[in-house]
């Protein structure tokens, strides 16, 4: 884990972009703002706040666990568009694990005047997604 921001210069289909991974999303666990968790927490926070736009991935394997739960929610809030990208369903055996990152992210019916999320698969999760341009 690391508490910076790893950006890489990225193309596709004519267009130039950056990519940001972050440490990841860690659930708060301390109000201590030194402790490594609170700066990659920080450091997830700021990238989505510099975003044009958010890809979100989970590894499906272990389970939607809180942190994962409250990203969602975090993202919801942002406003961003984000594509949501359940990962490591590499058999047909791995594809119940889906059902519960869907749910979870899933779109409820609301206004149009709210921000769109979408669920994928790895194989649509690309930066010429609709619901994420560069």
């Amino acid at each position: 884990m690391t508490r910076d921001r790893l950006v890489a210069p990225a193309a596709h289909a004519g267009r130039t972009f950056l990519c940001v991974d972050t440490g990841g999303f860690l659930a708060e666990t301390s109000q201590d703002r030194g402790t490594l968790v609170a700066q990659v927490r920080g450091q997830t926070l700021a990238a989505i706040e510099q975003a044009d736009c958010v890809v979100c991935v989970f590894d499906a394997q272990s389970g939607l666990g809180p942190a994962d739960r409250e990203m969602v929610d975090v993202l919801r809030r942002s406003g961003k568009p984000t594509l949501f990208v359940a990962q490591k369903i590499d058999t047909p055996r791995h594809e119940p694990l889906v059902s519960e990152f869907y749910a979870a992210v899933r779109r409820p019916r609301q206004s149009r005047s709210r921000p769109s999320t979408a669920a994928a698969s790895p194989r649509s999760a690309t930066p010429s997604s609709p619901h994420c341009r560069p």
